[in-house]
């Protein structure tokens, strides 16, 4: 729900194998504090918002099995922080986000279909 934009104050988000469905909300962005962002396997649809793009503090990114389509947002490499970045077992097209390379902290990366 877009209500997910008042929790400003959250570090930590997890809410997986829920039944969760929808879209991830562009609200999302909003987080600005926000350290580890768990949606796997939930029942969604839509694609990842860019606005994750704007989650400066964002360590750990993890939407394994969850529905979402399209293409990885070329704003996710603003992601400076990022040490984990899990979209296995989605609907993913297109190509990766040639900025994505240049996330020095980043460690893990799992894209698998």
């Amino acid at each position: 729900p877009t209500e997910i934009g008042y929790l400003t104050n959250i570090e930590k988000f997890n809410i997986r194998f829920t039944r969760v469905d929808g879209t991830i909300p562009t609200e999302i962005g909003l987080l600005s504090k926000i350290e580890a962002l768990d949606l796997d396997f939930l029942l969604l649809s839509g694609t990842l918002p860019s606005e994750i793009g704007r989650l400066s503090n964002l360590v750990d990114l993890f939407v394994t099995s969850s529905g979402v389509m399209g293409e990885i947002p070329s704003e996710f490499g603003n992601l400076s922080k990022l040490e984990t970045l899990i979209l296995s077992q989605n609907l993913l097209s297109g190509t990766i986000p040639l900025n994505l390379g240049q996330l020095e902290n980043l460690e893990i990366m799992d894209l698998e279909e």
